[in-house]
C-alpha cells in the first residue's frame, strides 16, 4: 500500500527560544491563538520549561493515531536583512533545523523539513548540512523571511537542491503570520527562477487567497503549473470557505490535479461547516467530532473526492529514504 503524506506541518520551538518565545508568548496574534487552540494549551503553559515537551508529545500522539502515514515537520529560519544580517525584530516564527530534525527522529511517521535562508553567509554549508541530516524538503516564506527568489545569492542554494533532489516548498499568496513582510515577494511568477535551475518547487497554497478582499495568485499558479514540469502545488489551509472554488477548479482539470500534493498547514483550522453543501451534514458533523487536528483536514479533503494520488504523490517529489516510500 502506498504511503499517504502531509507535507506541511508547522511546529513551535517555545521555551527560552529568543525569537519564537517573544512572538508566541508576548505578541497578540491571530496565528498564535489558532496554534494554542489546536494544541489545547494556554499562554501560561507556553511559559513553562515543559512547553517544548508538551508540543512534542501532542504531535507524536496525533501522528501515531492519524490515517496519514508521514508528516513533514517544518523548520523556519530567521528573517535576514538585505545585507545578510539576522533580523530578529522581523522574525515572526523561528524554528531551528536541529530542533525539527531531533523531533523527526522520535517517530517513523515524522520527516524533517529544513529551512535555510539563502542570504546567510554560511547558506551553502548549512544547506549541505541539513541535506546530510535527512531533510526531505526546504521551506521558505519569502515575505516573512525577506527572501527575494530572484536574488543571485539564492542561485547556489538552488543548485544544491537540484543536485540532491530536495524540493523547495515556497509560500505563495498573501502571508498572515504577522511578519508584515512584502507580500509581492510571494507571487507564483517568481518561482520561475528556481524552476529554471532544475529545482522541484511546491507552491504552498497554490497561490490562493485567504480573504476575499485580497488579490489571488491562483490563476498565476495554474499557468505556471501548466508550463513547468517541476512545479507542484500543495493544499495547505484549503479547508476554508474562500478556497472551495480553487479546490473545485483543481479537481476539474486533470493536468492541474496531477500537480497537487496534500498538506494540512497545521495549525490551520478545518472549517468543515462551510463545506456542508458539498459533503453533507452528517459528514460535516463526523469531521468536526474528530479530536485529532491532524486528521480533520485529511477527512475533509477525502470527503471532497480527492483521489489517492493527491495524498501519495509526495513520495515521488520529496527526498526520502527507501523506508519512507512504502507502507509496511
Amino acid at each position: 500500500m502506498n504511503m499517504k503524506f502531509d507535507i506541511h506541518v508547522h511546529v513551535a520551538q517555545l521555551h527560552r527560544h529568543e525569537s519564537t518565545d517573544q512572538f508566541v508568548v508576548h505578541r497578540p496574534n491571530r496565528y498564535v491563538r489558532m496554534f494554542l487552540r489546536q494544541l489545547g494549551m494556554s499562554r501560561q503553559q507556553l511559559r513553562q520549561p515543559t512547553a517544548n515537551a508538551m508540543v512534542r508529545d501532542r504531535l507524536l500522539n496525533w501522528a501515531s493515531a492519524a490515517t496519514i502515514d508521514r508528516f513533514v515537520l517544518l523548520a523556519m529560519d530567521s528573517a535576514f536583512t538585505a545585507d545578510g544580517q539576522p533580523d530578529p525584530a522581523a522574525s515572526a516564527w523561528v524554528v531551528d533545523n536541529r530542533f525539527v530534525a531531533e523531533l523527526a527522529r522520535l517517530h517513523p511517521s515524522l520527516l524533517f523539513g529544513a529551512s535555510v535562508h539563502p542570504y546567510r553567509k554560511d547558506a551553502q554549508a548549512l544547506t549541505r548540512t541539513v541535506i546530510d541530516a535527512g531533510a526531505c524538503l526546504m521551506k521558505w516564506i519569502p515575505s516573512a523571511q525577506r527572501i527575494q527568489l530572484d536574488d543571485p545569492r539564492c542561485l547556489p542554494v538552488y543548485d544544491l537542491l537540484a543536485a540532491s533532489g530536495v524540493p523547495l516548498l515556497v509560500h505563495t499568496g498573501n502571508e498572515h503570520s504577522g511578519s508584515g513582510g512584502p507580500n509581492p515577494w510571494n507571487a507564483p511568477g517568481l518561482l520561475a527562477t528556481p524552476l529554471r535551475r532544475g529545482v522541484k518547487v511546491i507552491a504552498a497554497h497554490c497561490g490562493a487567497r485567504l480573504f476575499l478582499h485580497e488579490r489571488s495568485g491562483f490563476d498565476a499558479f495554474c499557468r505556471m503549473a501548466r508550463e513547468h514540469e517541476l512545479l507542484y502545488g500543495d493544499l495547505g489551509a484549503f479547508a476554508i470557505p474562500t478556497r472551495i472554488r480553487p479546490l473545485r477548479a483543481l479537481q476539474r482539470d486533470p493536468l492541474l490535479l496531477s500537480k497537487v500534493v496534500y498538506g494540512s498547514d497545521f495549525p490551520a483550522t478545518t472549517m468543515a461547516q462551510w463545506f456542508v453543501f458539498s459533503v453533507g451534514l452528517s459528514e460535516v458533523r463526523r469531521i468536526l467530532r474528530e479530536p485529532n487536528p491532524l486528521e480533520r483536514p485529511y477527512l475533509l479533503m477525502r470527503s471532497m473526492g480527492l483521489p489517492d494520488e493527491v495524498f501519495t504523490r509526495a513520495a515521488g517529489i520529496l527526498r526520502l529514504p527507501a523506508s519512507s516510500r512504502e507502507a509496511p
